[in-house]
């Protein structure tokens, strides 16, 4: 039986981390609003392990992936054949795209791959291309923009 709220418990609620597949509809429905050309999808990487969770398109024909992650805290969870093709393919445009949930609210951090093995080992520390945090929505344009280079 879930304990309930008493109504006068003010005692802060903890954040739930956003799960990889609600963040990743977020990110696809924003760039189906944002960048209409672009043609996105979700990979199935159990065939092939270390693959990223998603291929993406942009206006120009150019080709990128990105492993997705949710976190609660300043750890990412990457495994070693994640760790492997991002760093062997770290030539190409291959990212790390993190969602964090946090007492303040939520942050999104953008790595190359060539950082995979600073972010498993340091976490949210590794220094990334891009974070954005939400005030009142994220600024989904500037991922983009950094994606598209």
């Amino acid at each position: 039986m879930s304990q309930q709220a008493l109504p006068w418990d003010t005692t802060p609620k903890k954040e739930k981390a956003k799960k990889e597949s609600s963040f990743w509809k977020s990110f696809q429905s924003k760039a189906k609003a944002l960048r209409p050309k672009w043609r996105l999808t979700r990979l199935e990487s159990w065939a092939s392990l270390g693959v990223p969770d998603v291929l993406g398109c942009d206006e120009q024909g150019r080709f990128f992936l990105i492993e997705l992650k949710s976190v609660k805290g300043n750890a990412v969870r990457l495994s070693p054949h994640q760790i492997s093709f991002l760093t062997t393919h770290q030539h190409a445009p291959v990212y790390c795209l993190v969602h964090q949930t946090h007492l303040n609210g939520e942050s999104v951090y953008l790595y190359p791959g060539a950082a995979a093995i600073d972010l498993a080992q340091d976490g949210l520390a590794t220094e990334p291309l891009l974070r954005l945090d939400k005030e009142r929505s994220f600024a989904w344009d500037d991922l983009f923009l950094a994606l598209a280079q």
